[in-house]
């Protein structure tokens, strides 16, 4: 997760469990008109969240033991506060070192609307409306309907575009 230098200039490997959720949904509609008209619709909302937990420091990577591998940070070692480990590691209350917590929520909407008018055979106009949001944080709690909100909040990118063929 991240390698971090204490204030006596030595190197700290610290790793966590991470526990991540993923939702996705992919949407394709298409409404005709007419045999030369007709509506399509593509829509992808996407949610991922990643929450650390149980943070431990590689002391001996290459050990026989698994148990013997790694430091799990007690209660008392660990204080976690404004997207900041620190750790004190000697006890005497002060941080030897911190780290970036890596909590994370992200959450993307992608969506195209297409109209086709074929105003003769073989040749047509496409409109396009491009659409997508796109939503970072820290925070690493999943719940779909708060970050499907979250979601509708953020600014928008808007494209337009048009497109003509002609057969000759």
């Amino acid at each position: 997760m991240a390698a971090v230098t204490d204030t006596a200039g030595e190197t700290h490997h610290v790793l966590a469990h991470i526990e991540q959720v993923t939702s996705a949904l992919t949407v394709r509609a298409s409404y005709t008109y007419s045999p030369t008209m007709s509506l399509q619709l593509y829509a992808q909302p996407f949610v991922s969240t990643g929450a650390y937990s149980e943070y431990k420091e590689a002391v001996a990577p290459r050990a026989d033991d698994y148990a013997d591998r790694y430091h799990i940070y007690s209660d008392a070692e660990l204080l976690v506060m404004d997207r900041l480990g620190s750790v004190d590691s000697d006890g005497d209350g002060a941080a030897d070192f911190s780290f970036p917590l890596g909590d994370f929520s992200f959450r993307e909407l992608r969506s195209n609307l297409v109209l086709r008018w074929e105003y003769r055979p073989g040749s047509a106009l496409f409109l396009i409306w491009s659409h997508g949001r796109t939503s970072v944080g820290p925070d690493g709690r999943f719940s779909l309907r708060d970050d499907l909100g979250d979601l509708t909040g953020e600014p928008g990118e808007h494209v337009l575009m048009a497109k003509l063929t002609y057969w000759l």
